[in-house]
């Protein structure tokens, strides 16, 4: 059975976040699958440089209303109803002005369920937080912001009001999306409906950026595993930032018994100059700065493994590109990664401390797999075809689909 229909994701808010990064790679999916998409895109700037991206792929970005940038609605914005508030009126606004209707809408943020509703006849939305309960929400927030007074306190208040807003909206789509079994399983017990698929990915395959000098970056596989340093990359937007936990992640390689390479992509890697000093000379450290998503691909190519630490991801794209590289993933037991980091894509440490992290990364490096089995793995749970296998029956929806049979 296979049925094209006219889709529905919104919405791209402009952010670096994984989040937003969903909604780019659901349209791209879909118009794998051959059906009409649409994304909203709020602002100008951020609706054009997606549609240089996708245009290509066929899907059609549509610029929605732009967040208002003062500074008092940017402080205020800190609170989940407000900004939920807002990113239903913009998205409100834009379905309005365009004033189509569509086959099925899929939305990264479920509270948008209400306002889609009106142009969608079926609902499909994401799910990311586990566990999905008012005390599992505090519990773990608190836990992964430090456990510390007053700022832990205020997260987690802000938890709650984002579990309501899930709860609201989860309820009033036809169908959760969870990224795991594990919370799949959770709001199936619930009452809610849902499936799980994964968040797709893409497909590797973009060419290795050119060293200055014209020849190719040699990728891992070019010379056995035996026969060279073994390297390590840590890699987030902003190094310093306590929630990635990098400094948990350099104590864990201080205790490798081996020589390693270990490379740390990001911002403020100044601010951990303390921690890298005391590292052992067996480790030799790089720290290029942010770099581009191509040539953070590339380096991928170049590692045996990505070392996250991070005391909580909504997912970890992350994880997900190093992977479908060939890399495998090592991190601490926290969600999603204890229900998706199994060979041959990586390993967790068996507890939170960094004796267990450094365990898990020699077992790693004394263990290895080949590169074309992890990237087989990864293509199997996160690449494009395993993505539009698990998504169109989401999608069709089990009207469409008897009508369709």
């Amino acid at each position: 059975m296979s049925t094209s229909l006219k889709l529905l994701v919104a919405c791209h808010s402009g952010t670096f976040s994984g989040i937003d990064t969903y909604a780019e790679q659901i349209a791209r999916t879909a118009a794998t699958a051959s059906h009409s998409v649409t994304l909203i895109a709020l602002g100008a700037a951020n609706a054009a440089a997606l549609a240089e991206r996708l245009g290509p792929a066929g899907v059609r970005v549509i610029t929605g209303g732009q967040v208002e940038a003062s500074g008092w609605r940017k402080t205020m914005r800190q609170w989940p109803g407000l900004a939920a508030r807002e990113l239903q009126l913009a998205l409100r606004e834009t379905l309005d002005d365009l004033g189509e209707k569509f086959d099925a809408a899929h939305l990264n943020h479920p509270m948008l369920a209400s306002v889609a509703r009106h142009h969608s006849g079926r609902i499909v939305v994401a799910a990311w937080f586990y566990p999905h309960s008012p005390r599992g929400r505090w519990k773990e927030t608190w836990h992964h912001t430090g456990a510390r007074l007053p700022r832990s306190a205020a997260m987690a208040f802000k938890g709650l009001s984002h579990f309501h807003n899930d709860e609201v909206g989860y309820r009033l789509s036809d169908c959760v999306v969870a990224p795991t079994d594990l919370l799949c399983q959770q709001l199936l017990s619930l009452g809610i409906k849902a499936e799980t698929s994964a968040p797709p990915s893409g497909s590797p395959g973009e060419p290795a950026p050119s060293t200055s000098g014209g020849q190719a970056l040699a990728t891992s596989e070019t010379t056995p595993a035996s026969e060279r340093v073994p390297r390590i990359i840590m890699c987030c937007g902003d190094l310093a930032h306590p929630r990635k936990n990098v400094k948990a992640g350099l104590e864990a390689v201080g205790l490798l018994r081996s020589e390693v390479e270990l490379e740390l992509i990001g911002r403020n890697a100044s601010r951990l100059s303390e921690e890298l000093r005391l590292l052992a000379k067996s480790v030799r450290v790089t720290t290029p700065g942010p770099l581009s998503s191509g040539e953070v691909k590339a380096r991928f190519r170049q590692a045996d493994i990505l070392l996250l630490p991070s005391l909580y991801e909504e997912w970890g794209y992350v994880m997900a590109e190093a992977a479908l590289e060939g890399a495998r993933v090592v991190g601490f037991p926290v969600y999603p990664f204890r229900d998706v980091l199994t060979d041959p894509i990586g390993g967790c440490a068996s507890d939170y401390t960094t004796i267990a992290l450094a365990a898990e990364l020699e077992r790693t490096i004394r263990s290895p797999i080949d590169r074309s089995e992890v990237r087989a793995g990864a293509e199997a749970r996160f690449g494009t075809e395993a993505a539009v296998h698990r998504l169109n029956p989401i999608w069709i929806g089990p009207a469409i689909a008897d009508a369709v049979d």
